[in-house]
């Protein structure tokens, strides 16, 4: 697996990672009422981890533009 195709892995997971954890109460698999201090944690990670496969990704397509020129 290529450092891009890992990038963009992390970057889904983190997505969805942050949108279960945004519609927790909604789908079912929250337990309070309000948007709570587990969905924010599970947001912040999933944000996270999406932003670091966003800059994995854009890093190694950086570096791959330098080796063609």
């Amino acid at each position: 697996m290529s450092r891009r195709s890992l990038g963009f892995a992390l970057l889904a997971v983190g997505l969805v990672f942050a949108a279960i954890s945004s519609l927790a109460d909604q789908i079912g698999i929250g337990d309070e009422e309000a948007f709570g201090w587990q969905q924010i944690g599970g947001l912040v990670v999933g944000l996270l981890v999406a932003a670091a496969g966003f800059v994995i990704a854009s890093l190694e397509s950086k570096s791959n533009k330098a080796e063609e020129s």
